[in-house]
């Protein structure tokens, strides 16, 4: 197996485990994210209207919006590919990250690491070169993106706990990225 798809995001309980026992007993990180893209861009597909009047508002084709809600929703678990994150399972530690460090590795939530990771370099950049037209609202699209628990992930500002459907601008994104989680 390659190893980007040794990095779990979802386990299977007992009643869900897979019969077939070559299968593994989780879902990879990048294969969750990518199901929570097609879902976010499909979801916006089968509305055709709601397509339309929300790509409007952003001034881009509906079928370009679409993708960009896909891909901003796809990075909502970014932050399951932490060592803390990965440390919650010893079964499923990677052997690529060397010994297991115990189940209490401490760090910050994967939801958090997600807002965190999208504020370093390289990848705050290239949000920045997607979104020009952002102008100081990448908080805002983080906070979206990494709050898909309903939270805000902080910042290297601490900020009090808030819904993200109470954010400047975040309101579909946030409700996007919640719901589209909630179906898979």
């Amino acid at each position: 197996m390659d190893a980007s798809l040794r990095f779990w995001a979802k386990t299977y309980d007992a009643r869900e485990r897979p019969r077939d026992e070559s299968v593994e007993s989780f879902k990879p990180v990048l294969h969750h994210m990518l199901d929570v893209a097609a879902v976010a861009a499909s979801f916006l597909r089968c509305q055709e209207a709601r397509l339309v009047r929300e790509a409007a508002l952003v001034a881009i084709a509906p079928e370009d919006y679409a993708n960009m809600i896909g891909f901003l929703a796809g990075l909502h678990d970014l932050g399951k590919f932490a060592r803390n994150f990965r440390a919650k399972n010893e079964a499923l530690w990677p052997a690529s990250l060397g010994a297991w460090p115990g189940p209490n590795m401490a760090g910050p939530s994967h939801w958090r690491a997600t807002g965190l990771l999208l504020q370093l370099d390289p990848l705050s950049v290239a949000l920045a070169s997607l979104f020009p037209n952002l102008r100081g609202g990448e908080s805002s699209l983080r906070s979206a993106v990494a709050g898909h628990h309903g939270r805000l992930g902080r910042t290297t500002t601490p900020r009090p706990r808030t819904r993200c459907a109470n954010q400047n601008g975040s309101t579909h994104l946030a409700w996007l990225l919640h719901n589209s989680l909630s179906m898979l």
